[in-house]
């Protein structure tokens, strides 16, 4: 086998912490060793994106398993090369090649990973073998804040009520629950603790779906109302600093919501859940 004419590539981010958010430039260079014979047009450079879900069900009855499995390429952008050399050929020794690759301002979903998804944003390189099919590759892996920047500050609200029959020496009445939140987006950072904040992973694979729902915060208790009050309680939630950014897409979905309820005695409770997108700061200015 014939040895390589590119050797030692390299990508090197402008960014040194690799964490980007939609709308920034992913601006860095390409560095490789050529022993000659290689064309500049044989060089390419891409930001790519690409998300995948995967999962098995169970099914008893059958004494099986169902696996599900979803990828999708979201992203992909080349970096447009300087048209005037495209056609040269790169003399033997170290070359260069900087890049400037913008990302979409909006409608790309943010860098998520866990056991059953992932959304991997890379900066890709490939360069080709002269006279072979050969292709050399490489990536670097890059973190993308993509946060919903729709409907951030619209007002949020819910009601519930409930007629109360309740054994014949307890008597019976009628009570009613509203709850609110002054705006839909909020941030993943202290904004003052209340309820319970829930976080539904949605796993996804065509029409099949797996749905994950985990707590992220403990119940914060409000104060107690007395018989035939009107009153009105404000209640805080802390967002975890580590929340992923809300996403939306047929791979995974990452939904939140603040889940309230009134405890009632001797009674089923009234339960209502409003729904928040978590952001970042200048999504909610630039709303």
């Amino acid at each position: 086998m014939e040895s390589k004419h590119v050797t030692n590539m390299e990508i090197d981010l402008d960014n040194e912490t690799n964490h980007y958010v939609a709308g920034d430039r992913v601006t860095g260079s390409l560095k490789f060793a050529s022993t000659g014979g290689v064309l500049a047009s044989g060089v390419r450079i891409s930001l790519v994106c690409m998300g995948e879900a995967n999962w098995t069900e169970h099914v008893p009855l059958a004494n099986g398993a169902l696996m599900y499995h979803n990828n999708r390429k979201f992203l992909d952008v080349p970096f447009d090369m300087n048209k005037n050399a495209h056609e040269k050929t790169l003399d033997r020794g170290v070359h260069t090649f900087p890049f400037d690759i913008k990302i979409p301002d909006d409608g790309l979903p943010s860098s998520f990973e866990n056991s059953h998804a992932w959304i991997h944003y890379n900066v890709e390189a490939a360069i080709d073998e002269p006279d072979s099919d050969e292709v050399n590759t490489i990536k670097t892996r890059i973190t993308v804040d993509s946060p919903m920047s729709h409907n951030l500050k619209i007002f949020v609200g819910g009601h519930a009520d409930k007629t109360l029959s309740v054994f014949p020496n307890m008597g019976s009445g009628s009570i009613a629950f509203h709850t609110s939140l002054s705006r839909k987006g909020y941030l993943p950072v202290e904004v003052t603790p209340r309820a319970t904040l829930y976080q539904t992973l949605i796993y996804q694979c065509g029409e099949c779906h797996k749905a994950v729902d985990r707590v992220l915060t403990e119940h914060i208790i409000g104060n107690k109302m007395a018989s035939n009050a009107n009153n009105t309680d404000i209640i805080h939630v802390l967002i975890p600093k580590s929340a992923s950014l809300s996403i939306k897409t047929d791979v995974i979905s990452v939904k939140y919501v603040v889940h309230v309820t009134l405890d009632i005695p001797h009674a089923v409770d009234l339960h209502i859940n409003l729904p928040i997108i978590v952001t970042t700061q200048s999504a909610l200015d630039s709303n």
